[in-house]
């Protein structure tokens, strides 16, 4: 892949329209990388029977498996047998060297155990960003569930992380939604669909919880180095204070649970002056890392009664400085409620449809493997499938 260039939702999606099922499919399954897997993989046994199967084939048959929403490894052998086209951009010539389906879930649980699926994910984010495919700049984040493939337990044990257990989410209107299984946490190059970051936990994990682990990973990658962007269920103090403290610009609305703002604040955090008008933000103090607010009258933009004399004596207005370190959680270094912070928020609905590909186009909701190691490696083959379909788009 000698020349790519930045794809964006238009672009990626245009590609998929036009593309013929068979290029599409070979161009995604060329973009994925296979030699990260294959050194981190065990060696085969030195004793018994020799291994006769091709580690690299069962892989791209796994992401081709995926991207054709194939439901089973059944039913993925059985496609490669009946299907000449398919098995030939798989890699298998005949159909006597497709490997049977112990074989397939042998690899499988090899790579449920390791790293290998995460490092080919990591080669395909690295090949993004030095072929600046996507901005390095901001990530959105969030997480979905995903149901398990097992009985429910109605006293599953909430200790055990690597089972299911019951999630619930809430919705936009307050509806709440139960599940019983797991959860993928979800980083995205923020204005495409490229994921550059995913875990799997059990379905009771908070999301809030994995934020911290998901942008170390994000940024350990060299991605979302600028500005980190959440929905209002990951509005807690501490993740302000903690994604400052990594030079982050955190973009979250304020959820304040049905309560009023404290004292001297509007419903997006920004001062407000005695009359109850809110302030209007007037500059950034790089230096001391302060926002400047100043009387909204003064700048022309309410007609306050008791005009700006009332408050201050300058020709200037009333004028307030607030330090991010103070509270960075109301006013951080993009304020809520200016073009900036609206735009910067607005890609976060990148997460959201790369959860709906990921759902819709994927198999991800597909799930037939049991345990959340299983889940995760079957989770990373439709992340895998996505980030390679992005790169193949920009070539």
């Amino acid at each position: 892949m000698t020349s790519l260039r930045q794809t964006s939702l238009f672009s990626f999606e245009e590609w998929i329209k036009d593309t013929e099922w068979d290029d599409r499919l070979q161009a995604i399954l060329d973009a994925v990388p296979l030699d990260p897997a294959l050194s981190a993989l065990p060696k085969p046994a030195r004793t018994g029977r020799p291994e006769t199967h091709d580690r690299a084939l069962i892989i791209r048959a796994y992401v081709a498996k995926a991207v054709e929403q194939i439901p089973t490894t059944e039913a993925l052998r059985a496609r490669l047998r009946r299907d000449p086209v398919f098995r030939w951009i798989v890699g298998y010539r005949g159909k006597s060297d497709i490997p049977s389906a112990a074989t397939f879930s042998r690899l499988f649980d090899q790579l449920s155990q390791g790293t290998s699926l995460q490092a080919v994910h990591a080669q395909q984010v690295e090949t993004a960003r030095q072929h600046q495919v996507v901005s390095t700049d901001d990530a959105a984040y969030d997480a979905s569930d995903i149901p398990g493939y097992e009985k429910t337990r109605r006293h599953a044990d909430a200790q055990d992380p690597e089972r299911a257990s019951w999630g619930m989410k809430t919705g936009p209107k307050g509806q709440k939604y139960r599940w019983f299984g797991y959860k993928l946490h979800l980083a995205v190059a923020a204005g495409s669909l490229f994921p550059v970051a995913a875990v799997t936990t059990t379905a009771k994990m908070h999301d809030v919880n994995m934020a911290r682990p998901l942008v170390k990973m994000t940024t350990d990658r060299e991605m979302g180095e600028k500005t980190a962007i959440f929905d209002a269920g990951y509005d807690q103090a501490t993740l302000y204070q903690d994604l400052q403290a990594q030079g982050l610009v955190p973009i979250i609305p304020l959820n304040r649970h049905g309560g009023e703002p404290p004292e001297g604040r509007d419903g997006l955090g920004r001062p407000i002056c005695s009359m109850g008008y809110t302030l209007t933000l007037a500059g950034y103090d790089a230096t001391t890392k302060t926002q400047k607010f100043r009387c909204p009258h003064a700048a022309g933009h309410v007609d306050c009664p008791m005009g700006m004399a009332w408050c201050s004596a300058s020709n200037y207005g009333y004028v307030q400085k607030i330090a991010i370190a103070d509270d960075p959680r109301e006013v951080g270094r993009v304020v809520r409620g200016t073009r900036t912070w609206d735009a910067l928020y607005d890609l976060r609905s990148s997460v959201e449809r790369a959860f709906s590909y990921l759902k819709e186009q994927l198999n991800l909701r597909t799930v037939r493997v049991r345990g959340r190691r299983k889940v995760h490696t079957h989770n990373l083959f439709a992340v895998i499938a996505l980030a390679a379909s992005v790169l193949a788009s920009a070539v």
